[in-house]
């Protein structure tokens, strides 16, 4: 048993422990609190609730603000790396200019504008902006003229936030930056880098599923997927890719146009219809009359090969679907937004229909009603091969359909020309790209046909897919009139963005998943050729499936997608389906054509940047 003499200093012990940890808490306090001061919490504080305001302008501004259903833990990891993405803005903003609030407002305004065109673009073609929209922007001021933009709500409210949070970031609050110091401008820029860096190899962003744009500004937020595309907007080469490798391959399958004596071919024609789809076969829309009678009394008549074409695209999108067919390389394996237009089409292109017809002799004319600049065909079809190309520049007898676009039976005119002034042992390969059908769908013409009563936008775009239908009619009479043989290949590009899927239900033979992407496509021919109809496919296809049509000879990459069509007949950027209709993503490496789908990105690869 311890004595009274030791207990007492046990207690004086503890006493001046007590103390000592005393003394280091206040110690660490007043630490603290120095720091505080030095850095200026209130500021910090001030700027954090500041950004956290742009977050959630930026949320209500893309009109797209459901995060609820994903639960707290994301909702949270969404705010958080959008806030930290935005705090990165600041410190490089005022690294630059070292005023606080100028880089406030700077980066709120870079929000907004970003925020403001995002949801225009969402309005006009329901899907959101991606990165390569970028490379696109004067083609996208052109066609967004006219358009009509609802204004939601929550958009409104997203720009009352946006004004008053500068109000009184300007008015209000008082930063007292007299003192200021480079060191801290030069330590926020490191700040800013390393927070980039190490965001974008988070496995937050690493995990990130962007193949649904939409529904990843969503679930992730405007920062994360932009930075999500801006690290991925490289090509990737193919894993265990080697260019010899691939060149021996496509050695393996016949190249038949080298000893093709260039006899008994047909005149070609192909037509990209803007937005032509038969919706009435998709969706349970009970219309009034029949909007597309021409086209309907074509199917499974004699030299008429139909079916659907799954499309890559919705709502826009027009000239990756147009590289699709003429090259016959599915978008499916490159990053999510890209434009091979734009990005990666920088010389001469080997192998596409162009050169497969220049090859064979044919007198090649590349057309579209609209300005050379859009998407850079100008420059895009000088790399293909066309030996002529027709803009909206060249063509001066062009009429305006009631959309203030030019019609079809306009554009048609121009294939009509290349037709009556060839000689006589010319052959022809026409492409042509219309516009009349693009959107905006808001014609007040009262006086043409009711299709659907009570809703406008689809009723106006009916009216105007009905003249496309006359205008397909009498090309189809000319052409029957035509004295040499002549093969037609005639397919949209994708559907129109009209939020037909918010009010109407999809039939029973497609599912959520397919019905915004079907597309109707068909080849006729004034001469003899073997029926088909049913036929699915996608893009990259129909270019094998014409061939085939008009039995052409073909060279080696034809033959190999030939093999690759009848293992996996639909193959797109958001999907694709075997021989049996099973439907795989991209992503699931347990699919039995996995294997099989990376050697097609491996041929895609060479062809496109080895070749």
């Amino acid at each position: 048993m311890k004595n009274l003499e030791d207990t007492e200093v046990e207690k004086v012990e503890k006493k001046e422990l007590k103390k000592v940890k005393n003394n280091k808490f206040h110690f660490f306090i007043e630490k603290i609190k120095k720091f505080c001061e030095k850095v200026n919490m209130r500021k910090m504080m001030l700027i954090a609730l500041f950004f956290f305001s742009c977050v959630v302008s930026m949320e209500l501004l893309n009109g797209i603000c459901r995060i609820s259903i994903y639960g707290k833990r994301m909702l949270i990891e969404k705010f958080l790396f959008n806030f930290i993405l935005l705090i990165a803005m600041y410190l490089m903003f005022y690294f630059i200019t070292h005023k606080t609030k100028l880089s406030c407002t700077l980066v709120s305004v870079i929000v907004i504008l970003f925020s403001i065109a995002n949801y225009i673009v969402i309005e006009v073609r329901g899907i959101a902006i991606t990165i390569s929209d970028f490379f696109v922007i004067n083609t996208a001021l052109n066609v967004i003229k006219g358009t009509r933009i609802q204004i939601r709500t929550e958009f409104v409210i997203g720009i009352i936030l946006f004004i008053v949070s500068n109000i009184i970031l300007w008015k209000y609050i008082d930063f007292k930056e007299k003192n200021r110091k480079n060191r801290y401008r030069v330590l926020g820029g490191v700040v800013a880098i390393l927070i980039l860096v190490v965001t974008a190899n988070s496995k937050y962003i690493a995990k990130m599923n962007i193949w649904d744009i939409n529904d990843s500004y969503i679930v992730n937020g405007a920062g994360p997927v932009m930075l999500k595309m801006a690290s991925s907007i490289k090509v990737k080469q193919p894993a265990n890719y080697n260019s010899n490798d691939i060149s021996l391959f496509l050695d393996n399958y016949e190249d038949e146009t080298k000893e093709y004596d260039g006899q008994n071919l047909p005149n070609v024609v192909v037509i990209m219809n803007e937005s032509f789809a038969d919706l009435n076969d998709v969706y349970d829309l009970q219309i009034q009359e029949d909007n597309l009678p021409f086209y309907h009394s074509l199917i499974g008549q004699e030299n008429t090969v139909s079916g659907i074409m799954h499309s890559s695209k919705f709502g826009g999108g027009t000239a990756n679907v147009e590289y699709e067919f003429l090259t016959q390389n599915t978008t499916a394996f490159l990053p999510v937004g890209s434009y091979p237009y734009q990005q990666y089409i920088t010389k001469a292109v080997k192998e596409s229909i162009i050169s497969y017809m220049n090859n064979l002799n044919y007198n090649s004319y590349g057309m579209h009603p609209w300005y050379k600049k859009g998407y850079s065909r100008e420059k895009v079809y000088k790399f293909l091969g066309f030996k002529n190309t027709l803009f909206y520049e060249d063509m001066d007898e062009l009429k305006l359909d009631k959309s203030d676009y030019v019609s079809d039976e306009s554009a048609y005119e121009y294939i009509y020309k290349t037709f009556e002034n060839k000689q006589k042992d010319e052959k022809i390969f026409d492409f042509l790209v219309t516009v009349q059908n693009h959107t905006p769908f808001w014609n007040e013409d009262t006086e043409g046909k009711i299709f659907k009563d009570g809703d406008q936008r689809i009723n106006t775009y009916f009216q105007e897919i009905y003249r496309s239908d006359m205008a397909l009619e009498n090309l189809i009479q000319f052409f029957k009139g035509y004295d040499e043989d002549t093969i037609i290949l005639f397919f949209g590009d994708h559907q129109p963005e009209i939020d037909i899927d918010e009010s109407y239900t999809i039939n029973s033979k497609y599912d959520n998943e397919e019905a915004k992407y079907i597309i109707p496509f068909f080849i006729w021919a004034n001469y003899d050729i073997e029926e088909q109809k049913d036929i699915e496919t996608s893009t990259n296809y129909l270019q094998n499936i014409l061939l085939n049509a008009a039995n052409m000879p073909k060279n080696q990459y034809d033959n190999y997608i030939d093999e690759l069509r009848t293992e996996i007949p639909v193959i797109t950027a958001n999907y694709y389906k075997d021989k049996d209709g099973q439907r795989y993503n991209f992503y699931d490496t347990d699919s039995p054509y996995y294997e099989k789908l990376q050697e097609y990105w491996k041929v895609i690869y060479y062809e496109m940047f080895n070749n």
